[in-house]
């Protein structure tokens, strides 16, 4: 039921089995932290990235942190190799 307008778009995420990274970042943060799952994380973990949209979740507001820091999650699809 939440209200959107352009640019922000909805939509329903198919069910399916994600990876999901909870990092603390601030705003120049975001390249490395997905760089860090894609890039170190994903290789050695015996998953693959499936062929769904990735997404973020949002867990705190980054005006709330005295660093601007922003706890998020990095939610990949994966399947295994």
């Amino acid at each position: 039921g939440t209200e959107v307008s352009a640019p922000i778009g909805k939509m329903t995420m198919a069910a399916g089995k994600y990876a999901i990274a909870e990092v603390e970042v601030g705003m120049n943060e975001y390249e490395e932290a997905w760089g860090f799952v894609y890039g170190s994380w994903l290789p050695q973990s015996g998953f693959q990235p499936d062929d769904m949209p990735c997404y973020e979740n949002y867990l705190t507001d980054p005006k709330d942190h005295p660093e601007g820091r922003c706890k998020v999650e990095i939610c990949i699809p994966v399947k295994p190799i």
